[in-house]
Order: structure tokens, then sequence, then C-alpha cells
């Protein structure tokens, strides 16, 4: 099997990816980076960039300090937000760029964080979806490795699953769950 250099654009920057096999205009189409895992990846769904890319970015920056404040029981139970963590394990800063679906696939809303060197930022999903509520999915992506985490934050507290496909120069990550309202 042949081996091509492509360079893929993703979210605004340029991931060189190792592609084998043929390259589909799906794939092109949508903007973002190949899979080249076969079918383990095949349930790995891409970022849809053609719908979200109208939707206005948003930039976060919430530290530690404040992550601390947020991984306790609301006291209101009504109350619901999904917490996406992400750790940079390497020395150099990294961004991380995330979009939110609702429950019938459409996006409801975007952001992007600075992840510093073996730093640790979050993102709610509330910031995604701009304050409405909606119970969904999110897709992130980072030229770089980084390990995700999610806590849907309520009444109680619980850990949120994330899927994670490293390539050899980036991540992608679908979190199954997210919600807020």
């Amino acid at each position: 099997m042949s081996m091509k250099l492509l360079s893929v654009d993703v979210m605004r920057y340029v991931i060189p990816a190792f592609v084998t096999g043929v390259l589909t205009s799906a794939c092109i189409a949508q903007g973002d980076g190949l899979d080249t895992r076969g079918e383990e990846a095949a349930a790995f769904e891409p970022i849809e960039l053609t719908d979200a890319a109208a939707l206005p970015e948003i930039e976060v920056d919430r530290t530690t300090d404040q992550l601390r404040d947020v991984i306790r029981p609301v006291p209101d139970p009504d109350s619901t937000n999904t917490a996406l963590v992400f750790n940079n394990p390497r020395r150099f800063d990294t961004w991380v760029y995330c979009v939110a679906y609702d429950g019938n696939g459409q996006p409801v809303g975007r952001a992007r964080l600075r992840v510093p060197g073996n730093g640790v930022r979050f993102v709610f999903a509330s910031d995604m979806a701009d304050g409405r509520d909606f119970v969904g999915s999110a897709a992130c992506a980072s030229r770089s490795r980084v390990i995700p985490s999610a806590f849907i934050v309520g009444g109680g507290l619980t850990d949120a699953r994330a899927v994670v496909n490293h390539g050899w120069d980036h991540t992608r990550i679908r979190f199954p769950v997210v919600a807020t309202f």
C-alpha cells in the first residue's frame, strides 16, 4: 500500500497527515484530518466544519483554580452542566478547538482553548452553546496530543466518556454525551 503525504486544513491550522488508501471527497469537503486506522476509527466521526464554521467561536481560558470550584455538586439539582477538561502532557502550548452538537446533530456552538505546556484548561458546554440549554455531543481537535476528561456537574458529580483518536501529531476527541440546562 502506498503512503501519501497530504496537508489537510483543520480549523485554521494545517496538520500533515500520512494517509493510506483512497482519499474521499467527503473528507476533503469536511476540511478536517483523515482517519487511517480502518474499521476501529470508522465509528469516530470527524468534526463537520461546513455547518459549524458559520457559528461564532469563543476563546475560553479557565484555570485549575476555577475547575476546583466547579467539580463539586451544586445546590440546585435542576441545574446541570458539562465541563470538558484538557491536559497537555507536552512542554509547549497547544490549542484545542471544539464544536458542540445538539441531539439532532446540528451544531450549537464552538470554542477554542489555549492549553499551556504541562497545563490544564477546561470549557463548559454552556460556553459553547452561549448559555442555551441542550443535550447532545461535542467534538474537539488539537494539533498536539492532549488528554481529555469530562465531568457532568449537577445535583451530583459524574465523569463522562471521551472517545480519543491520537495521530502522530494530533488528537481528535468525541464526547458522546454533553449537556447543559
